[in-house]
């Protein structure tokens, strides 16, 4: 759904002529592990 929606915006961009700016940002991901027998909880960051 974000994704549709982020196509479309860039289109309507393009159709108008537009520029499409480049993000230069940092994107970063990262795993760890939970003790065993902890509970396991739903978390959103």
């Amino acid at each position: 759904m974000v994704r549709d929606a982020i196509d479309a915006y860039l289109r309507s961009l393009i159709a108008d002529g537009e520029e499409i700016r480049s993000d230069n940002g940092f994107e970063m991901f990262e795993t760890i592990s939970a003790p065993k027998g902890a509970k396991s909880a739903l978390a959103h960051a």
